[in-house]
């Protein structure tokens, strides 16, 4: 979870690893059925938690505008923890321009994740890629890990370089 360093729009950003769409739905309806009781003395909890006094002013103003939730399957499975362990996080929404199928993407995508998890085995400035088909969606995510943000802006590494 995190904020976006370029492009900068007080937009929160946070990846849950569910085992399926179903889990996910189990544990949202549990949620639902606390009482307002109960979610008062969550809120309460939190708000006494040291960590609220540095992340609770940044995160309520974003919460406040609401949220969207979308679904991905990563490739390669797991691959995306790496991303999200590393300092910086490039994350990258993709759809697929018109006369380019999301089977095309797909490819590409595939072979730039294996060809930068290749190099991340030899380069500590890399982390580790993944990228995923949004299940609600005609587009993919693709996140990967670097060691800084000027490492991530190098040409040669970057997803933006593929131009359908």
């Amino acid at each position: 979870t995190g904020l976006q360093l370029e492009e900068p729009t007080n937009q929160l950003t946070g990846f849950i690893g569910w085992n399926s769409i179903q889990q996910h739905e189990d544990v949202s309806k549990l949620l639902c059925t606390f009482t307002i009781e109960c979610h008062t003395e969550l809120v309460v909890k939190f708000e006494k938690d040291p960590v609220y006094y540095d992340l609770g002013p940044l995160v309520l103003p974003i919460a406040a505008a609401g949220s969207d939730t979308v679904h991905a399957t990563f490739e390669p499975a797991g691959g995306e923890v790496h991303a999200f362990e590393a300092p910086i996080t490039e994350l990258v929404w993709l759809t697929p321009k018109a006369g380019v199928s999301l089977d095309q993407l797909q490819k590409i995508l595939r072979e730039t994740v294996e060809d930068m998890n290749e190099k991340a085995k030899t380069d500590d400035t890399m982390f580790g890629a993944a990228a995923g088909r949004v299940i609600e969606q005609e587009k993919f995510v693709y996140v990967a890990g670097w060691s800084s943000l000027a490492v991530s802006r190098r040409g040669s590494y970057r997803i933006h370089a593929l131009t359908l």
